[in-house]
């Protein structure tokens, strides 16, 4: 086999060279313009991430602005131990003793009735709801403001009564248990059947309460309990079991 000549070899070898160069040099023009492409998008990104904070700042301290000069009523969740020690170091203005405690009366919905009374001097400071009450536009009693943003809230978030249960249940707060005050604070026109039955449940449940806080019930009840008790030991008793002593 005849031998390759030196010039057709090395004519190879450069065209080789020069080849190669070229494609590194495009692979690497292709790698710095890559890397500048990445460059901008991140840079855009974070731009664009600036931007965002920037504005999600700016809507916070508008609402909060908003909220400051806000003159319709706002509210917050309260202890009612910490709104009653509010007032235990509180002088009274007539008897000049720190015996004034706030009281809390009737229930309606979600707004509680508020009184400030003097324990030494037996006068009645202040009393109040911890809502206002809607401007009167008939006959008929106006709702207060929280019953209906809480019921507007919980229509909003599709929950329905049950939701409004497990929310009372966790903050341990009362339920607004009756149609009336639902119906009331939504501002719905139920039927006469239907007013009839949430009258006659409420009646009932007011009964039941009533009874179970007498103290004659549960002086009967406790002798019930007492009672089955001593049964269910001495029929135990009858079947051999035996007892540490003083049991009986």
């Amino acid at each position: 086999m005849p031998r390759t000549k030196r010039k057709n070899k090395s004519s190879k070898l450069s065209i080789q060279k020069r080849w190669c160069t070229e494609t590194k040099t495009e692979n690497n023009m292709e790698i710095s313009e890559h890397n500048s492409n990445v460059a901008q998008h991140s840079s855009a990104n974070s731009i664009f991430k600036n931007e965002r904070v920037s504005m999600q700042e700016k809507s916070v301290l508008e609402q909060e602005n908003v909220a400051d000069t806000y003159d319709g009523p706002s509210y917050i969740i309260v202890d009612k131990n910490a709104l009653c020690d509010i007032f235990k170091y509180t002088f009274c203005g007539s008897c000049n003793q720190s015996t004034l405690k706030l009281e809390f009366g009737h229930k309606y919905g979600f707004s509680h009735q508020l009184k400030l009374v003097c324990k030494t001097c037996s006068e009645q400071k202040m009393e109040g709801f911890t809502s206002s009450r809607l401007e009167k536009k008939s006959n008929t009693s106006t709702p207060f403001d929280l019953n209906i943003r809480a019921v507007q809230a919980f229509l909003a978030i599709s929950g329905g009564h049950a939701s409004v249960e497990k929310f009372c249940m966790f903050l341990n707060m009362p339920l607004m248990l009756t149609l009336k005050e639902i119906q009331k604070a939504a501002n719905l026109d139920l039927g006469e059947e239907a007013v009839k039955i949430a009258a006659t449940r409420d009646y009932r449940r007011k009964k039941e309460r009533n009874r179970q806080n007498n103290l004659a019930f549960r002086i009967a009840r406790r002798k019930v309990k007492l009672a089955n008790l001593r049964k269910e030991k001495y029929s135990k008793k009858k079947e051999g079991i035996t007892y540490s002593p003083g049991f009986f």
